[in-house]
């Protein structure tokens, strides 16, 4: 009995072989929200998104806004965050506003990057293609040429 034919699932420049024939495959599959970032890729996904969150805003007007990362899964999200404007009616509470998410692919050592929409639904940034650096994808972000991170 002859083997399966394999099944490529994903965008051309991305496929992801899939064993044992014809599957679903989400997103989830592909980047495992259940499973955490390997150790050393997130203390140094960390380390350099702290960097940047520091050099993006300057310590004189931090109780305006900050930027903070969030870790979920195999990804990591940038947010934007904004003190109350009015705490009496809407509680001390900043405003959290996302701006950029980072996924981590572990069968390819590939961070993608992605932007959120006003929906906030998350898009695949086709400007910039998967990396093994993420240092490329902050770059990306930073430079903002296409004004879908910072407007």
């Amino acid at each position: 009995m002859a083997s399966p034919s394999p099944v490529y699932v994903g965008a051309p420049r991305r496929q992801v072989l899939l064993e044992g024939g014809p599957k679903i495959c989400r997103e989830t599959d592909l980047w495992g929200d259940q499973m955490p970032l390997p150790p050393l890729v997130r203390e140094l996904a960390d380390a350099k998104l702290k960097a940047f969150c520091a050099k993006r805003v300057p310590i004189h007007i931090r109780d305006e806004v900050r930027l903070e990362v969030e870790f979920r899964g195999m990804g990591v999200t940038l947010y934007e965050l904004r003190p109350p404007w009015a705490s009496h009616a809407l509680g001390p509470e900043w405003t959290k506003m996302p701006i950029a998410q980072f996924r981590y692919n572990p069968a390819f050592a590939l961070w993608t990057l992605y932007c959120c929409d006003r929906n906030s639904r998350w898009h695949e940034d086709y400007e910039i293609g998967p990396s093994q650096e993420l240092d490329e994808l902050i770059a990306e972000v930073e430079e903002d040429a296409t004004g879908i991170y910072w407007g």
